[in-house]
């Protein structure tokens, strides 16, 4: 279920992210007549931003997904018919001792 939260994240932040690189205008007008402080202007850092948005969201929502892979693959997994790999310490090694 994770992965399918991670994939839709992925998906919403692309789609944003190639609107506001690919777009051929400001998509706030405002931005266009304010003074900016980069040399490309207000579309050239609309551009870097869609770029940022698109590509950056992306790399750290895969690499979260990566890191759920490999997390879910190393947990250890109870054996078919209820038993517990050896490598587990039985049941009554983690029961206290009886009281007298």
């Amino acid at each position: 279920m994770l992965s399918a939260y991670l994939i839709a994240g992925m998906t919403q932040r692309a789609l944003l992210g190639t609107l506001i690189t690919l777009s051929g205008h400001v998509l706030y007008p405002h931005y266009g007549a304010v003074p900016g402080l980069a040399p490309v202007g207000a579309l050239g850092d609309q551009h870097v931003a869609g770029a940022i948005m698109w590509f950056g969201s992306g790399i750290v929502l895969l690499a979260i997904s990566l890191l759920v892979i490999w997390h879910r693959s190393e947990a250890p997994t109870a054996r078919p018919g209820g038993s517990m790999p050896e490598s587990w310490p039985s049941s009554s090694a983690a029961e206290p001792p009886p009281r007298r």
